[in-house]
């Protein structure tokens, strides 16, 4: 059977689509996280010589849990905590974030690829391809968490976040952002991600894009 064509954003700046899940009454908090987003950025970590500062910010169990993870399981709200507060402990200045993020974006593109295989021999493919697959993309990396998306112009949108509790760690946002530079800018010449720092809750954020 053909793989289903990937839902087409608005047109024209409208009301923000919901891609995970499909109405905003059925977003629940965030519970789990795959453990790729700890594993690639771990890497980063070693080659800064910072990991073992990492690992000293973190109090049992969830140091063992962290120091032992591997790509691919799933991590618990209060592991995934634990782990960005000690990130952010390490006073990393922000393009230092970044880049560790599109490192970790680097290692994530196998994913995405994986579900763009179905589109990527389409003619004019964009930013807007991978954003239509969003929704799919986040139910493989994450467990509850709501994401909407809002286009402002041609090339430029609004990624909303709900519903994250590690919304608050700079190092999760400097990361994100990472990674996706890195994925989306794959499928433009040059991409802009930022956090809306009013959009900035206890719960969730908005990312701008815009790309060229």
């Amino acid at each position: 059977m053909a793989s289903p064509r990937p839902r087409s954003v608005p047109p024209v700046a409208g009301a923000p689509v919901w891609l995970h899940p499909t109405k905003p009454e059925l977003v629940q908090q965030l519970s789990a996280v795959r453990s790729t987003l700890v594993a690639a950025g771990a890497e980063s970590l070693r080659a800064l010589h910072l990991y073992d500062r990492y690992l000293e910010n973190l109090a049992e169990p969830h140091r063992s849990t962290l120091r032992l993870t591997v790509a691919g399981s799933w991590l618990s709200l209060d592991v995934m905590t634990a782990h960005y507060a000690a990130c952010d402990s390490l006073g990393l200045a922000p393009e230092r974030v970044l880049e560790i993020g599109r490192g970790i974006g680097t290692k994530m593109n196998d994913l995405w690829a994986g579900l763009m295989r179905s589109i990527v021999k389409t003619a004019g493919v964009t930013p807007w391809s991978a954003l239509d697959l969003y929704g799919r993309f986040w139910s493989r990396m994450f467990v509850g968490g709501g994401v909407a998306l809002l286009r402002q112009g041609p090339k430029e949108a609004i990624v909303s976040l709900r519903e994250l509790p590690i919304a608050p760690y700079a190092y999760f946002r400097g990361t994100f952002c990472g990674v996706h530079e890195r994925i989306l800018g794959m499928l433009c010449s040059k991409i802009y991600v930022r956090v809306v720092a009013s959009s900035l809750t206890p719960s969730g954020f908005d990312l701008r894009l815009s790309w060229v």
